[in-house]
């Protein structure tokens, strides 16, 4: 961790459709600093559990709207930083398993998690999935989650938080890109 840079101090969690006008407003705007992070892009993508992924860089994109108003009808896990402002999110579903791991059975799915460029380096992310594993209802169920292959650092605390590849599909989000699903068994 990194003591010179600002640290969330805990976790909020809210139930789909609990987020209040000023927490919508906050989520939205760090949506928009870190859509073009993702790949592909959240601007271009339909729906938090769109399967289909490779080839969207040439759709034109929308914007956030749709992913977000998606987003909305999730759980979301939101860490503000010691100045309140929002510092990182986590969206989830309970219950959700994407076709590619059916065996795992009902799953929470974690669609979403980023920490805004300020914050990161500094454990926001560990905090957030710290929180969610200990969530009533979490802990009994599988955790998954699906990333691309070149995001180094997020499969690296994947792996320290217990979380196993349990599917890779190759090339599914380009040339040399990977889509990697990820579980973390109840313990």
């Amino acid at each position: 961790m990194h003591p010179e840079r600002p640290q969330a101090l805990r976790t909020i969690h809210r139930a789909p459709g609990a987020l209040d006008c000023a927490e919508r407003e906050a989520l939205l705007d760090a949506l928009v600093v870190v859509a073009d992070e993702f790949v592909p892009p959240l601007t271009v993508r339909r729906s938090t559990t769109q399967s289909d992924l490779v080839g969207l860089r040439a759709e034109a994109p929308e914007g956030v709207g749709r992913y977000f108003a998606q987003m909305l009808d999730q759980h979301t896990l939101l860490a503000p930083g010691p100045d309140r402002a929002l510092a990182a999110f986590c969206s989830f579903r309970v219950g959700h398993t994407p076709p590619v791991v059916a065996d795992l059975g009902p799953c929470t799915y974690v669609s979403t998690i980023a920490v805004l460029p300020d914050h990161r380096r500094s454990g926001i992310a560990r905090l957030l999935y710290g929180s969610l594993l200990a969530l009533d209802g979490v802990r009994s169920r599988p955790v998954m989650l699906r990333t691309w292959s070149t995001n180094t650092g997020h499969l690296a605390l994947l792996a320290t938080l217990g979380f196993e590849v349990v599917s890779t599909l190759p090339d599914d989000r380009g040339t040399g890109v990977d889509t990697v699903y990820l579980a973390r068994l109840p313990r």
